[in-house]
């Protein structure tokens, strides 16, 4: 992946590669059955390998853009923007005139410093996700 927080492309790829398509299926019990390589075989929760492509791709992005330091905070450019867990409040990233990075919210008149209360959070928007 190219960067810490992988773009949806990126994820899918990644999933891709971990959940190939094991070449098809099987007749068991009366009903085709679907395989992957993960071992996955289709059931009533996951009926076809799309539908468990489609979950396993959701819990890697989700998984992916999951920020749990403040580290991981500081560390995002300017723009990006998160849903933090704690208040299920947007707050997106801006610097100061002293490099120190400020979390606003929306509606808001003054930002906030990066503390433990931001964490853990949601990536919703990365910069760099909007390049090619």
């Amino acid at each position: 992946m190219s960067a810490e927080f992988p773009t949806l492309a990126e994820t899918v790829i990644a999933t891709n590669r971990k959940h190939g398509f094991n070449g098809g299926g099987e007749h068991m019990f009366g009903r085709y059955v679907e395989h992957c390589m993960c071992g996955w075989r289709s059931t009533f929760e996951h009926r076809t390998y799309d539908d468990h492509i489609a979950a396993a791709v959701e819990s890697a992005w989700h998984a992916g853009r999951t920020i749990t330091s403040t580290d991981q905070l500081d560390a995002l450019p300017d723009g990006s923007v998160i849903l933090c867990a704690s208040d299920e409040e947007v707050n997106r990233r801006t610097s100061k005139r002293d490099g120190r990075a400020e979390w606003w919210t929306p509606g808001s008149d003054q930002g906030v410093p990066t503390t433990e209360h931001l964490v853990p959070a949601l990536l919703l928007w990365h910069p760099r996700w909007s390049k090619p």
